[in-house]
């Protein structure tokens, strides 16, 4: 299935750019230093190391949500190294998060689980699983596991939401 027919994109010429919308979120930072906030989808920055790691240091209270997309873990496996020091470095700011509900049926959940914890939790290639739903399974290349240390985890898993939220 293409994202485009799936009526989850923005193609109709009348939206804002990415562009424009990083812009108007650093207004509102800027003129709100003291805001906390979390931006779901890494804030749809993972093509650009660079770019995630300044917004990270230009705004001390904004912190970035997985959701792991598979276009995420795409783009940061194609950077494995360079990402695993990203999230061991901001392993503070950055809080677990899932579309797991947007599957339809229990081996579908289950194998967006087994993605998520494998591109966590261990340094393996691999590829979605044969019971993953269609949105999980448009790449070729395999994706590449982090294989963070358990301390990060445990902020990323947990810790960075009751920190913040409890």
């Amino acid at each position: 299935m293409c994202i485009r027919d799936s009526n989850w994109g923005y193609y109709n010429g009348d939206y804002p750019t990415l562009q424009e919308l990083y812009k108007e979120t650093e207004n509102v930072l800027a003129t709100h230093p003291d805001l906390k906030i979390t931006f779901c989808h890494f804030l749809f920055m993972s093509p650009d190391i660079q770019q995630a790691d300044q917004f990270l240091s230009d705004y001390p209270n904004a912190n970035l949500d997985l959701s792991l997309g598979v276009e995420l873990m795409y783009n940061i496996s194609r950077n494995h190294e360079a990402y695993r020091e990203f999230f061991i470095k901001h392993d503070d700011r950055i809080l677990f998060g899932t579309d797991i509900g947007m599957s339809t049926t229990q081996p579908e959940h289950l194998a967006r689980i087994w993605l998520i914890r494998n591109f966590l939790e261990t340094d393996e290639q691999f590829h979605t699983v044969p019971e993953a739903d269609e949105l999980l399974t448009r790449y070729e290349q395999p994706y590449h596991g982090l294989n963070l240390p358990s301390s990060s985890l445990e902020k990323i898993y947990a810790a960075n939401f009751k920190r913040l939220w409890c």
